[in-house]
């Protein structure tokens, strides 16, 4: 049976459209290794519930700030935090203004309000901007991508999903993406 052909481009944002440099950023201020960070991150709640809006910009700075143990103030941190993403990849624009006239472009990233804050540049550039802070869920959850699909109102073969984390990309093609 052929692939059906794409009506709407899906992208993850970090890591695919721009670079999120917060791991190489957090192992030269404390000198902890990618696994320790990590784990770092998947054993505090408050990431999770951060990317799904459920703690203020406050209450994550203030408890990453002890868990990385962080010789900084919670401004310092914040813009550090924010300063982790970097402007899109080189080409990346161009590329979005080649593709939106014969696709739907989207996104669907696992963020936060001060990183999203910061997408400014994606301006008019995506049909359908989808974030898990906004919308309160996260990848890989099967429930994050049926509420795209819902959004999209397209048929899930047609939309193209584009990660960089397998987890997310397995749990996509499990939805029919």
């Amino acid at each position: 049976m052929p692939t059906p052909s794409p009506t709407v481009l899906l992208f993850d944002l970090g890591g695919v459209l721009v670079p999120w440099v917060g791991f190489e950023a957090i192992a030269k201020l404390t000198g902890l290794s990618g696994p320790q960070i990590s784990d770092k991150f998947e054993t505090s709640e408050i990431l999770y519930a951060y990317q799904i809006g459920g703690c203020s910009d406050d209450e994550f700075c203030e408890e990453m700030l002890s868990v990385f143990n962080f010789d900084m103030n919670l401004s310092e941190f914040k813009s550090a935090w924010r300063a982790w993403v970097l402007d899109p990849y080189k080409g990346t624009l161009d590329a979005l203004d080649k593709l939106r006239p014969k696709y739907t472009l989207a996104c669907l990233s696992n963020t936060n309000a001060l990183h999203w804050e910061d997408m400014t540049f994606l301006g008019n550039r995506l049909d359908c901007p989808m974030a898990s802070h906004i919308l309160g869920q996260v990848k890989p959850d099967l429930k994050f991508y049926k509420t795209a699909h819902d959004i999209l109102g397209v048929s899930a073969e047609n939309i193209w999903f584009f990660d960089d984390t397998l987890a997310n990309v397995d749990a996509a093609k499990i939805y029919g993406f």
